[in-house]
Order: structure tokens, then C-alpha cells, then sequence
């Protein structure tokens, strides 16, 4: 016999009048018989469509033995409370209805409270929805659970968030905050003028989020109910929990928020009514204690159906997709990241160097991800942490993501207004970090059918005057007045002339009017996006640091130039800065994206992994320096012999001497032939360590040693390489061209507290066991690589 445990639905209830068109409603015809067909659709929101959902689910219930009765407002009793939303409908390009522009919503013109049918004081879960329609400041209309002394429901309020004031929030928070799920929307939290980032990555916008959650008065009566849950659509949520205090992001690694619902293809309403739904889901499916991270999943995937089905493909029968939405809640399957926030912030926090710090040796961990990031693509590896790709440009590094984002946000606005003066921009980085490769991939990204871009590209340095630079002005009116939007790198822009920084007081009147004058005729621009590329500085922040006093800044009209600017981007390169560990992860992705345009026949096309020799693997993502940055890992490729060739080898390299225009051969070659120690090396070496200790003749020969004895030595061994990266130098064998290096004794007893007793007595003679086996020591660089 099933046990029957009560649920009920309450809140504001809303019609959603959607009107379908199969044109723009901009573009209505003059003569009625001329214009197209409509329907004209009615469907509950609100309140209504929360029960329509939950009921849904409550059947789903009945096969595990437990009945969820549905308590909801007869919605359609005379007078009933309604409010109305109007919206136009439009198919998109593959037909399914969606919402095309919202024309505003009509409050209930009634003002009698609306009945809960089957309403019981005993009722385990209470569903609530607060549109800011009246249903707040109406206690006849509350639920018999939360108005009756004693009682303890689990409460579900799903509310719009204009404010959190009001009789309802002081009755939720006085007598059900211990059971108190709230769940609402990042765009509704940023209508109270809060500060949230957006799209710029997840974990500057969820650190702003828990800030304002804790410590903004205007939001932080969310942290007194037991969970609150803000929605980021169909691309993740975040979850604040009070007891204990913890914050969680559940998010989808490849996409933000609204990356997810194109502008192209039209909207749908319903997605935090659906997320609520699914908690209720969770709650009815466990019982107490709920999983809330696992309804947020489950809410996300009724989010994604919802957005994927949209209202139908048939205009006369449009309906919210209750069962296809359902379903998905009952059943997800999408694919979330769960990650706790840390609360209080963490300077720099990064998912990506979470993972590594919980994972043990980051540095070693931090290797073998390159690797594989390198071999099997960031796809595939890197599908745990957040990640952007704007055209060939592919990222995980947070402070990237952030910078290229910023800009992308920057160049979308221009684009879609397009005004007659040009928008600036400088970037900076060091020489070959691959500046102008990511501005481009960012425009080219944004390029539509309507909005198209030509890139124009001006080295600075080789211009002789002025003359020059209103040349190249022309070209970029020319373009503009093709309808296209010019991207133009003026590339090496700080050259001196007449004095450092000679060339910025040339640009402003361009960057500010749009206008520049050749002899006495002022010509427009137009439409154009400068990018002014540096040559000098490696960072904004460095820029101008040659003119030592204000005088001289102004001078240079350094301030001026900097006002013009409407963003700036920090490109890292593939070489390492000051306390930088994950220039490796930068590597591998530049390497890869590297052989994917430039040699495609270095990757399998069945399994999509490159192949490669590991030791060069090695050295490519771990030499000391590329000199040219990107364009030096671009030319060892280039340079190498890879025409016909499935697999890049050590044998496709160019001699030493032509590497050394590029990296550090001597650190290169050493890195690609460092030992890797198969478990017939330690052996051997074990076997050589143990004839050159003093205790030989104690124990006598390394056959007859006992097992444990042979551990230890092995161990001993296994320790080698590591100890020896630890002060910059590598194990390689004797064959390789180059001196033998032996580490200074100091340096190798330095090591000993890190390892066994067997380092305090044999560091000393480590470069003799290896020579003794044929293996030498080499130093890799001065103690930065």
C-alpha cells in the first residue's frame, strides 16, 4: 500500500498570451489580407505551470511506493487571480517556436485571493512562487504548512528577487529558514544593481556572487535561509549553503551563461520554474537531507530540454514541453562540473590550479596534463575545468579567458552599433607571444552574415613620417567604405620618433573625432577597430616606464593615449613569468593548436592523438626558453622534416646549430634526452650504486642482498632524477655532445633530508654511479627553467 505524503504549489499565477508569427513583428504588413497567418496561444505560468511540472513528477513517485498528492490554486475558478504575459513567437532555423520579444506583463486586475485546492496544514513540501504579482503581501493565499504554529515543511520559494522585503520573507525567515530552499536567477540578483560580473570567466563571477551574498545588505538575506541557489540557465548555477557556511559551482566547463540560448534562435520562459520543480523532485525522491548539487544538475537538464524543444514546431498546437522537460529532470544526463568555492575569496582562485593543488605534486601533475593535453587534445583532457575558444584560440588559463572575454564583449558592442569612429584597443606581450593571433580569432569569432571584418596589418617601425601613417589611413577608409569592419594592427606602435613614445600624439585625434587630416581635406575613418600592438612593454602596467617623471608622460601625451583606450590585453606567451607554473599548460596548447593547422598528419585521424616521440615531447614543453616566443615553437616545427611524416621523431629535427635560433639547443637536446628510467635501468643502476657504497663488503654481492635491501637501493634510484631537477640539472646518457656537469657537493647534500638515509651517504657520488652505467649529469640552465 503506497504512503501518501502531501505537496503543495502556491504562488502568483500567470497566462502567458503568446501571439506566433512567422515574420518579424516589426514588419507587419498595411493591408490585412497582405499580412501572414497567426495563432494566437494560451498557456499557464507561474504557479500553475510549477504544479503542471511537479505533478508531472510526483507520478514518477508512485512506482517506488510513495504517493505526492498535488495541492495547486484552482486556476480556473471565476475570479481567479491571474496576471498575464504577452510575448511574440517566431520559429527559428530549424523550426521550433521561441520566444522573439517580450511586449511586458499585465498584473492581475483582481484583487480576491486565489483558493489552494487540497490544501493540508500536514503537507511535507511546500512549493512557492513570488513574481512580485501580489501573492507576497497575501496571506490568505499562503499555504496552511507555513501559517500554522509548529508546523515544519520543507519550503521551496522560487522568487524573482525585485527585493526581499515584505510580510511573506519575514514569516519564511522567522519560522522555516532551518528548511528554506531559495531559488532565483543571476539576472534577477543583477537588477538590484549588484555587482556581478558577466561572461567574463566562472570564477570571477562566482566569487562576486558569494561576496555580495555575504556582505551586500541588499542580497545578503539570502545567507539566513538553509540553501540558496542562483540560476545561470541551462550553463550552471551556484549553490550557498548556510550550515555549514559553503558555497559550490555547478557549472558546464565549455559554455557561460548565455552561451547557451543563441540570440539567433529566440527564447523561452521557464527556467527557473523548472529548476524549482527539480528540487522539489530531489526532495521527494531522498526525503530529508536533500542532495541540492544533485537537483541543481537535474534542473539544469530540464533547463536544456526546455531550451532545445522550445514551444513545439506546430503554430497551431504551441504548449510548454512538459514532458520532454520532465523527463529530463527525472532522468539528466548533462554534463556539470561540481566545485566549492572558497570562502573567504582566494586571491587568483583557479579551478584549473585547484585540481592540480588537490592531485599532490602539482608540478609533476601539471606535466602530465600538458602531456596529455598535447596528445589528445584540450577538448577531451582539459574537460573538468572552464575553458574558452574563440575561433583557433583555445584557453584555460583564468586570467586569459577574463582579458580575451573583456575584449570579445567590447568588440561585440561596437560591432552590433557600429559607429563612425574608431574603437581602441592595445595589447601587449612579449615579442612573438602571439598577439595579433588572438585579437584576430576573437574578431573572426563575432563575424556574422550580416557583419563581416578584413584585417589590416601596420608595422609602425617601418614608417619614415607622418605621410606614412595617413597612407595607411586611407586603406583603413577604404575598407570601412566597403561595408566591412577593418581590424587594424598597428603593430609596434610605441617606436620611438622625435623621442620615445613619438608616434601616440599621431593617433589621438584619429582615435578621438574618427577623422584625419592629409594636407588641408579632413577625411573620416569610419567604422574600424585599432589594435595597437606593443613592442616594448610586456604588460600594460609596464608601458610608459622608459619616462620616468609625469612631465615627461605628458610629454608624450602617455595620458591621453590611455583615455582613448577602450580595453587592453596582457598576452602571457608560452615562456614562464615570475611565479608562473602553468606556462606548460600554455605550451601544450599552443603546440597542439600548432600541429593541427600546420601538420595535420602528425595526428591519427581515428583516435585524433598526436604522435609524437616522448622525449621531444619532453623538450618542447619544458625547454628553458623560446626566444621568439610562439613563433620560434612554430618555426622548430616548421623547421623540422615532416612532409610524408605519421609521427614526429627525433630524426625529423634540424641540426643543433639551427635550433639555436630558436631555444637554448644545449638545454633542448638535454631535456629531450633525459633518462627515463624503465624498471631494467634501476636495476642496473641499483646493482652499480650498491658496488660503490662503503657497505659492500658487509653485505656482499647484489644478487645475495635480501628483497627489502634491493627496495631501498631502487627506491634510491627512483629518486635521481627528481632530486637532481630540484637544483637544475638533468640525467642523460654520456653519449649526448656536451661537457659532464657534476653538481657541487653542496648542492647534492642540500637534497639529502628529502630522500632516505642512503642520499647522506652516497649524494656525493651520484655523478659516479651514473657514469659507471653509462649516464652523465648535465646542468639545465642558471636555475630559472
Amino acid at each position: 500500500m503506497s504512503q501518501s505524503r502531501v505537496i503543495v504549489v502556491a504562488g502568483d499565477v500567470m497566462f502567458d498570451e503568446n501571439l506566433a508569427m512567422g515574420r518579424n513583428p516589426g514588419m507587419a504588413e498595411r493591408s490585412w489580407a497582405a499580412a501572414g497567418r497567426v495563432h494566437l496561444s494560451h498557456d499557464v505560468g507561474g504557479s500553475a505551470l510549477m504544479a503542471k511540472l511537479v505533478t508531472a513528477l510526483s507520478a514518477r513517485h508512485k512506482a517506488d511506493g510513495t504517493d505526492w498528492p498535488v495541492a495547486g490554486v484552482d486556476h480556473t475558478a471565476v475570479g481567479a487571480r491571474i496576471g498575464q504575459i504577452y510575448t511574440f513567437l517566431a520559429p527559428d532555423a530549424d523550426g521550433i517556436w521561441r520566444i522573439e520579444k517580450f511586449l511586458g506583463v499585465e498584473p492581475s486586475p483582481t484583487k480576491v485571493p486565489n483558493r489552494i485546492v487540497g490544501d493540508t496544514a500536514d503537507a511535507e513540501i511546500v512549493l512557492l512562487l513570488d513574481a512580485d504579482m501580489g501573492f507576497r503581501h497575501l496571506p490568505a493565499e499562503w499555504p496552511l504548512a507555513i501559517t500554522t504554529a509548529g508546523k515544519q515543511p520543507w519550503v521551496i520559494l522560487k522568487t524573482c528577487a525585485h527585493d526581499f522585503e515584505g510580510t511573506l520573507w519575514e514569516v519564511l525567515l522567522d519560522h522555516h529558514a532551518d528548511k528554506l530552499i531559495v531559488v532565483t536567477s543571476i539576472d534577477d540578483l543583477r537588477r538590484r544593481n549588484i555587482h556581478i560580473s558577466k561572461r567574463l570567466s566562472w570564477e570571477r563571477t562566482a566569487e562576486d556572487l558569494v561576496w555580495e551574498i555575504r556582505r551586500n545588505p541588499a542580497i545578503n538575506v539570502l545567507s539566513r535561509s538553509l540553501h540558496s541557489i542562483v540560476s545561470f540557465g541551462p550553463a550552471g548555477a551556484v549553490l550557498f549553503s548556510r550550515l555549514p557556511e559553503e558555497a559550490r559551482l555547478i557549472f558546464d566547463p565549455s559554455k557561460m551563461e548565455g552561451e547557451w540560448e543563441p540570440r539567433s534562435r529566440g527564447g523561452t520562459i521557464g527556467y527557473t520554474v523548472t529548476l524549482a520543480a527539480a528540487v522539489a523532485n530531489q526532495l521527494m525522491r531522498v526525503g530529508p537531507g536533500p542532495g541540492m548539487a544533485e537537483a541543481i544538475r537535474s534542473g539544469i537538464a530540464g533547463m536544456r530540454a526546455l531550451n532545445d524543444n522550445g514551444y513545439g514546431k506546430d503554430a497551431a498546437q504551441l504548449a510548454f514541453p512538459v514532458t520532454a522537460v520532465t523527463s529530463a529532470v527525472a532522468s539528466p544526463s548533462a554534463t556539470l562540473v561540481d566545485e566549492k568555492i572558497p570562502i573567504p575569496s582566494e586571491a587568483g582562485w583557479s579551478i584549473l590550479r585547484a585540481r592540480l593543488d588537490r592531485s599532490g605534486n602539482a608540478d609533476e601533475q601539471l606535466y602530465e596534463l600538458a602531456s596529455r593535453v598535447a596528445l589528445n587534445g584540450p577538448a577531451t583532457v582539459l574537460n573538468d575545468v572552464p575553458q574558452a575558444r574563440f575561433g583557433e584560440l583555445f584557453t584555460v588559463d583564468r586570467q586569459e579567458i577574463e582579458s580575451l572575454r573583456s575584449i570579445q564583449g567590447v568588440i561585440s558592442e561596437y560591432m552590433s552599433q557600429r559607429p563612425s569612429k574608431p574603437m581602441s584597443i592595445a595589447v601587449f606581450g612579449p615579442p612573438g607571444s602571439g598577439k595579433s593571433f588572438g585579437v584576430k580569432q576573437v574578431a573572426r569569432a563575432l563575424e556574422t552574415d550580416a557583419i563581416k571584418v578584413q584585417m589590416l596589418t601596420f608595422n609602425v617601425s617601418q614608417f619614415a613620417g607622418p605621410e606614412d601613417l595617413h597612407g595607411a589611413f586611407h586603406q583603413v577608409r577604404d575598407v570601412s567604405l566597403s561595408g566591412k569592419i577593418p581590424v587594424v594592427f598597428w603593430d609596434e606602435f610605441d617606436t620611438p620618433y622625435n623621442g620615445l613614445l613619438g608616434w601616440l600624439r599621431y593617433f589621438l585625434a584619429p582615435m578621438q573625432d574618427g577623422e584625419f587630416q592629409d594636407r588641408q581635406i579632413t577625411h573620416p575613418i569610419g567604422t574600424s577597430i585599432f589594435v595597437f600592438a606593443g613592442g616594448t612593454a610586456h604588460e600594460l602596467k609596464d608601458f610608459g616606464r622608459d619616462l620616468p617623471t609625469e612631465e615627461g608622460k605628458k610629454a608624450a601625451k602617455l595620458p591621453d593615449f590611455l583615455s582613448r583606450l577602450k580595453g587592453f590585453l596582457n598576452v602571457l606567451g608560452p615562456d614562464p613569468r615570475q611565479n608562473d607554473r602553468h606556462y606548460v599548460i600554455r605550451r601544450a596548447l599552443l603546440l597542439r593548436s600548432i600541429v593541427e593547422r600546420n601538420a595535420r598528419s602528425l595526428i591519427d585521424e581515428k583516435e585524433q592523438t598526436l604522435q609524437i616521440d616522448p622525449g621531444l615531447l619532453r623538450a618542447l614543453l619544458l625547454t628553458k626558453t623560446y626566444k621568439h616566443g610562439a613563433r620560434s615553437m612554430e618555426a622548430v616545427i616548421a623547421m623540422s622534416a615532416l612532409a610524408g611524416k605519421t609521427k614526429f621523431e627525433r630524426s625529423t629535427l634540424p641540426s643543433q646549430a639551427q635550433l639555436e635560433l630558436h631555444v637554448d639547443s644545449g638545454d633542448f637536446m638535454a631535456r629531450m634526452q633525459e633518462v627515463q628510467l624503465t624498471d631494467d635501468i634501476v636495476e642496473k643502476l641499483a646493482e652499480k650504486t650498491h658496488a660503490l657504497s662503503l657497505i659492500t663488503e658487509f653485505l656482499g654481492p647484489y644478487a645475495e642482498l635480501p628483497e627489502a635491501e634491493k627496495d631501498s637501493l631502487r627506491a634510491f634510484v627512483r629518486s635521481i632524477p627528481q632530486k637532481l631537477a630540484r637544483i637544475h640539472y638533468v640525467m642523460t646518457p654520456a653519449h649526448i655532445d656536451g661537457a659532464t656537469t657534476s653538481p657541487a657537493k653542496d648542492d647534492l647534500l642540500t637534497l639529502a633530508p628529502i630522500g632516505t638515509d642512503l642520499w647522506h651517504d652516497l649524494a656525493e657520488r651520484v655523478p659516479q654511479i651514473l657514469a659507471s652505467a653509462g649516464y652523465r649529469v648535465v646542468k639545465l640552465s642558471d636555475g630559472k627553467s
